[in-house]
């Protein structure tokens, strides 16, 4: 029979098991699981009470009154956490949290077990003398401490819902911390009434046993009634808490009164607490200044829906929405604020402004090589149709002038001239002084010409010392006083040839070809021939150059072609 008995014993623990298992592991929230804990535990106690009193075995009354009693001290402390739960702290469980509440449960559990030198039980024996003794023991001395324990576990609890309570909750919030509360001050009532008849009666009775009772249908009444555990309710808190975006509901006077799991990464503010400045603490002090800015529109105009963006101090970037709730009069009654992580879009952001910070100092680069080129071109440009020496153009450029100019003044009929000349005895003055001096000859000559004619006319350097110039648009009369300024003007400038006070001056031959109208200067000649028509107006100016030069040098001859 005690065989029989114990292997019923093992497959009730094997059933208890397989239970606690699936209870643990289902998906089920937090608040579910702490109740159906604190509703198993308030079962045990009339549960062993019951089974206790269905024997005259001493050795099966201790098992059972062991277990009954160490079902109680356990309900204090899933109790203390249910009650964490329901206040909305569940955030507080953490390990070393959880080893604190349960350790006092824990020792007195130990105790009840070992119960050393029968401090917790006192066995009493079959010789009292009263026939109708059929329970064999006795509260200990350290059985006192069970009513202590409980107490204190359910005073800490009494205080976290009044503290819950004193602050501005949500009604439906606030309807679940009264129904604990007051299923709290039942129980502890009925407890007492409990203890104190086993502490002076010297054996339990079944008050407790109806407390629980009571308070198990006063909660059951409650979560029918306020639907506390609607699955719509969870479903709702799974989505929520599943979302990567924080999310803040707030009522009209800013108090949080829910949130997520997201938002508890981002911001130290739990529900019931007011939201403001303090709650963002965690900000740097740039986005401190946009949440002043945002808190004081919203304030102005409660209605309106807001966004600003944030950074924290841990270098994350938040994008905040603010919504406002309406009931059915368009009432304001709240406001939903969403916290959307956008660090990574910001990265990009950043990312894709220094690459195109880059990029526009490669496009200056380039404009600046562009810029650099262009110069080049135009120097080597300026290289190809200037001569090095002088800086005048070269014959090469003056021709190509020409050939365009000649077209133009043979079909509009448009007067111009030329002047060809070049320094007298040049040569005996680099067989003199040398080529340097020479050269310095050339370029004092040119620069003195070039400022004495007009911006209008080309000069170019024809070969050795011989230049020629080109002057549109102008008549014989024109062309001759200039051609007299230039003769006056190289003759009078001096060229340093090397020593201190020895200057050397020079005199230039010129001929000057006055061409009233092309047609006049070769009748029937077409514009295809330009070049031959151009040639022959150097070859009647160099005529009239070497005339220049059998006079004497020094000297201009005219040659005016009508």
């Amino acid at each position: 029979m005690d065989v029989q008995m114990w292997v019923n014993f093992g497959l009730f623990l094997v059933l208890l098991g397989t239970f606690v298992y699936i209870f643990a592991s289902s998906v089920i929230t937090g608040l579910h699981k702490m109740y159906l804990s604190v509703h198993s535990f308030m079962m045990l106690w009339p549960l062993f009470q019951f089974a206790m009193r269905q024997t005259d075995d001493p050795q099966f009354q201790l098992l059972y009154l062991t277990a009954a009693f160490v079902g109680i001290a356990l309900l204090g402390a899933f109790w203390y956490i249910f009650t964490i739960c329901l206040v909305g702290e569940s955030y507080l469980l953490k390990t070393r949290n959880l080893i604190v509440i349960f350790l006092p449960a824990a020792i007195t559990a130990a105790g009840l077990i070992c119960n050393p030198n029968e401090l917790f039980f006192q066995y009493i024996g079959h010789d009292t003398g009263d026939a109708d003794v059929s329970f064999w023991y006795r509260p200990g001395p350290l059985l006192i401490y069970m009513p202590v324990l409980l107490a204190g576990y359910f005073a800490v609890s009494i205080y976290a819902m009044v503290s819950t309570l004193r602050r501005d909750a949500s009604p439906r919030h606030r309807r679940l911390v009264v129904t604990a509360l007051y299923g709290m001050l039942l129980l502890t009532g009925f407890g007492l009434a409990d203890f104190a008849a086993a502490m002076f009666f010297h054996q339990a009775q079944s008050v407790l046993s109806a407390g629980l009772a009571l308070a198990g249908i006063y909660y059951a009444l409650a979560v029918t009634r306020y639907s506390a555990f609607d699955i719509i309710n969870i479903a709702q808190r799974d989505v929520i808490d599943t979302m990567s975006t924080g999310l803040l509901v707030l009522d009209e006077h800013n108090v949080v009164i829910e949130m997520n799991k997201a938002l508890r990464s981002i911001l130290p503010v739990n529900i019931g607490d007011k939201f403001d400045l303090r709650a963002l603490s965690s900000l740097s002090s740039s986005s401190r200044t946009q949440m002043e800015a945002f808190f004081s529109m919203l304030r102005k105009h409660a209605m309106a829906t807001a966004s600003v963006e944030i950074a924290t101090a841990g270098s994350r970037h938040y994008e905040l929405h603010s919504t406002p709730i309406l009931n059915h009069r368009n009432t304001l009654i709240g406001r939903v604020i969403t916290f959307q992580d956008v660090t990574e879009y910001r990265r990009l952001m950043e990312e894709m402004n220094d690459q195109n910070a880059v990029l526009q100092e490669r496009n200056r680069e380039l404009i600046l090589m562009q810029d650099q080129l262009f110069q080049a071109n135009q120097k080597l440009e300026r290289m190809a149709v200037t001569d090095a020496l002088t800086g005048c153009f070269n014959r090469r450029y003056l021709l190509q002038q020409l050939e365009r100019e000649v077209v133009t003044n043979v079909r509009y009929r448009i007067p111009f001239a030329m002047f060809l000349f070049d320094i007298d005895l040049f040569k005996m003055i680099n067989d003199s002084y040398g080529h340097l001096v020479g050269d310095e000859v050339l370029r004092s000559t040119a620069d003195i010409v070039r400022r004495t004619i007009r911006r209008t006319d080309i000069l170019a350097r024809y070969g050795g010392e011989e230049f020629a110039v080109y002057l549109p648009y102008t008549t014989s009369a024109q062309a001759v006083r200039l051609a007299e300024r230039v003769k006056a003007a190289v003759e009078h400038n001096a060229v340093g040839a090397g020593g201190e006070d020895q200057l050397v001056s020079v005199t230039i031959s010129m001929g000057v070809l006055c061409i009233r109208s092309a047609e006049d200067a070769r009748p029937g000649v077409a514009l295809d021939d330009a070049k031959d028509f151009l040639l022959g107006l150097f070859a009647q100016a160099d005529a009239a150059l070497y005339e220049a030069k059998n006079k004497g040098r020094n000297c201009i001859v005219v040659k005016d072609i009508a």
